[in-house]
């Protein structure tokens, strides 16, 4: 029989998917450097943006950070954001935003790993994709 997880953790994950919303820049400020649960929400030109009926109220997208929050949502997804170079070939964030936004940013994948190009599900976006994804992801 598989083990059914106790109401503390259920309600732990629903608090940290609903509670407290930050904007990128306070989120520095409240994100802790342990793994976690963490969602993404957006206004409601982001999901016009993204070709979605808004719903403000909802979750654009749902992480867990197996290490460290810090680490995979501000310093990756987010890492234009505090200066340090974006890599949308390993942010799951950053791929589904740029595969839903292609046409309205104009933005195009190209092989994240060029020694490597049959390796398409991560890709990378061509020069100056990443900065305006970050433009968005930022707005």
């Amino acid at each position: 029989m598989p083990l059914q997880p106790g109401l503390d953790v259920i309600e732990d994950a629903l608090s940290a998917l609903t509670g407290e919303r930050w904007s990128i820049v306070d989120a520095t400020k409240h994100v802790p450097d342990r793994p976690g649960l963490y969602a993404i929400y957006g206004d409601e030109t982001a999901w016009r943006d993204l070709g979605l009926e808004p719903r403000t109220e909802l979750q654009l997208y749902v992480g867990k950070a197996e290490d460290s929050l810090v680490s995979r949502e501000l310093n990756g997804h987010f890492a234009a954001n505090l200066d340090i170079a974006p890599r949308t070939g390993s942010s799951t964030v950053r791929r589904s935003f740029a595969a839903l936004l292609r046409d309205v940013l104009n933005l195009r994948a190209v092989p994240r790993n060029l020694n490597r190009p049959e390796r398409f599900a991560n890709y990378a976006l061509s020069e100056g994709g990443d900065a305006r994804l970050t433009g968005w992801m930022d707005a």
